[in-house]
Order: structure tokens, then C-alpha cells, then sequence
């Protein structure tokens, strides 16, 4: 079975978590700079996509608390349309609600004792993680 990919797109920082290849685990994998490129950002996704051979890339739907999908949700959509061109059939797109990841990250980095300086570096892949973990869990 092939892994699968989850990105948290943040302004600043997107965060990338990774299945094994089972699909039962997620893992933080990395974190993406924001280059100013939406291109080279989304080339870079593809890339990781690439190099750990996954057939689903998900992707975290910023849907607000109240259910509605406002501006954020609206260009989360369209990066999945985006995405799902520049990596083609052989890969499946698709949007996850992530409501709440980010704040379900931080506390757990605050858990673990992950000093506040440190938690900016993490936390966005932390997010993907949790967004992968959704995901993996609602498949089975």
C-alpha cells in the first residue's frame, strides 16, 4: 500500500506529515518555507510527494467553526485543484477538515514540554500530522 502525504497550508509555513506505509501511522515530516512562489511552494509538495512515492495527498480544509467555508477554505481549494494538475492522475487530491489542528498541535507541544521559541518551527507539521491522522483513522 502507498503512504500517504497531508499538508497544513499556512501563510508563513506549510507543514507536511507523512503516513507509513501501512496507513495507519502519521508523522511529522517536514516543514515548507512560504517563498512568495505559490509554484516553487506547490513544486516543492510535489517533490516530497514524489520522493516518498504516496498515491493521496490530503489536505487540510480550513472550515470555520460555525461549518461554513469561508476565504481560507476557498484557496485551500483551490491549491487541492492545483495540486491535483501538477501531480497528475496517478495521485488522488483531497481536502480534510482541520478545524482545530493548530490549537490541537501547540497543546501538545506545550505538553511535552517544547519551549514557546520552538513550537513555531514545529507546530505546522505537528498540524499535518493530526490532519493525517483524521484521515488515516476515517479510511479504514
Amino acid at each position: 500500500m502507498a503512504r500517504v502525504l497531508a499538508v497544513d497550508l499556512g501563510a508563513q509555513r506549510i507543514g507536511v506529515a507523512l503516513s507509513d506505509p501501512s496507513r495507519i501511522l502519521a508523522t511529522p515530516l517536514t516543514t515548507v518555507q512560504r517563498s512568495g512562489d505559490q509554484t516553487a511552494d506547490r513544486n516543492a509538495i510535489v517533490g516530497l510527494a514524489r520522493e516518498h512515492q504516496v498515491d493521496t495527498i490530503v489536505v487540510g480544509m480550513p472550515i470555520s467553526m460555525s461549518g461554513k467555508a469561508g476565504a481560507a477554505a476557498t484557496a485551500a481549494a483551490a491549491e487541492i485543484d492545483a495540486l491535483q494538475s501538477a501531480v497528475g492522475a496517478d495521485v488522488r487530491v483531497v481536502g480534510v477538515d482541520e478545524r482545530l489542528t493548530t490549537v490541537s498541535a501547540q497543546r501538545m507541544l506545550v505538553e511535552r514540554g517544547v519551549r514557546a521559541k520552538d513550537r513555531r518551527g514545529q507546530v505546522d507539521k505537528n498540524a499535518a500530522a493530526i490532519i493525517l491522522q483524521t484521515f488515516l483513522e476515517g479510511e479504514g
